[in-house]
């Protein structure tokens, strides 16, 4: 991967947390709600990121 490559992924990572709270139901979170929320993702990207065929499972 090269650096424009990992730069541009790391924005799209920054947009897809944006859009769970923008579409979220709620528009205040509590520090506990945006902590799980955070994990939830990473856990899904980490799950779908080892998942992929030719990977070697690592992640960021």
């Amino acid at each position: 991967m090269t650096e424009k490559e990992r730069q541009d992924a790391k924005i799209a990572t920054l947009y897809e947390i944006r859009l769970i709270f923008s579409n979220g139901e709620k528009k205040n979170y509590t520090t506990e709600e945006i902590v799980v929320l955070l994990d939830t993702f990473t856990i899904t990207k980490v799950k779908t990121h080892k998942n992929a065929p030719n990977n070697s499972g690592a992640f960021l």
